[in-house]
């Protein structure tokens, strides 16, 4: 394409009154590439390219492109996610216009990785001030800089990133209690692997989250909460490092307060060589559970004997 030619590009942006001239360079595709020149706008703006060989004659082409204010990232929410991927990522800031934003996603220089990784994902801007993604999937925990980009441009909308942590995913194991009463309070223990000492863990029943006391990497603890009369008795309860990708752990049920009204016979012999001492406790609300323990105290001593269910009104327990 006219071989041993100089190319200009003229940029002409008519709403600030500014005309810029940069010079082409070709490729080895046989391309004319313009470098874009700066321009400072308050909204999307418009401006219009024209090419010349000489910097005096221009094309009349009329083609456009637009300018929009320079994008900046604040913030991102959650700050991790699972190896797995398909974290619904929401990155806030502000000039995220246009179509075509690609989330790159790349390993920070001090984690211990020999090799640059750069992963990318589709970008979708809901408005503005806000682009969400979906998390790309990775073979290890590591931490990563989050950028945004166009499609097809090496270009970044901004070159300082936002910190994101990949983390191995939760597997549950066991749960214990498995039900408690519907004023709450109860006291559950998950034990499983792949916990962390995250002020985001949170214990979620049915749809009510809580936050979550880490024990250690194979154990926490959450406290279930209150239900209203006319809630599920039975939730999942599931757990999240993040508070927004949660691990199904089991179902949790909600039992009304037990009432105990009386003991038959409200007294017993103390004979040493008096062995079956039958009780019946009477009242309302029980539950046929093998979780259900009458407790004894003796002397001082706490004894616990496994209660037989007899019917919503009567527990036997046998000391």
């Amino acid at each position: 394409m006219y071989a041993g030619v100089f190319w200009w590009c003229r940029f002409t942006v008519s709403q600030v009154s500014k005309l810029s001239v940069v010079e082409a360079e070709i490729s080895q595709a046989g391309e004319i590439l313009c470098a874009v020149p700066s321009v400072y706008v308050h909204g999307p703006t418009l401006a219009f390219v024209e090419l010349s060989f000489n910097g005096q004659d221009w094309s009349t082409s009329h083609l456009s492109m637009t300018y929009i204010p320079a994008p900046r990232l604040d913030s991102l929410y959650p700050s991790s996610g699972s190896t797995l991927g398909g974290t619904e990522l929401t990155i806030s800031g502000v000039g995220f216009e246009g179509e075509g934003l690609t989330c790159l996603f790349r390993a920070s220089d001090d984690d211990g990785v020999k090799n640059e990784i750069l992963l990318e994902a589709r970008a979708t801007a809901s408005s503005p001030t806000e682009v969400y993604c979906i998390t790309p999937s990775v073979d290890y925990p590591l931490d990563m800089w989050v950028f945004l980009k166009y499609d097809g441009s090496s270009m970044l909308l901004e070159k300082a990133g936002l910190s994101f942590s990949f983390h191995r995913p939760i597997v549950m194991n066991q749960m214990f209690p498995t039900r408690g009463f519907v004023r709450g309070g109860t006291e559950v223990t998950l034990s499983g692997t792949g916990f962390l000492d995250l002020d985001s863990l949170v214990c979620r029943f049915g749809v009510v989250a809580v936050p979550a006391r880490y024990l250690s990497a194979n154990a926490i603890k959450c406290t279930s909460p209150s239900v209203m009369d006319n809630d599920k008795r039975e939730v999942r309860l599931s757990v999240s490092l993040n508070g927004v990708d949660f691990s199904e752990a089991a179902v949790f049920s909600y039992d009304e307060e037990v009432e105990l009204h009386s003991i038959r016979p409200p007294h017993l012999p103390v004979a040493s060589n008096w062995t079956e001492r039958h009780l019946a406790l009477i009242g309302s609300n029980f539950v046929d559970t093998a979780l259900a323990f009458c407790h004894f105290r003796d002397d001082g001593a706490n004894i616990r004997t496994p209660a037989v269910f007899v019917s919503q009104s009567e527990i036997r327990c046998d000391r």
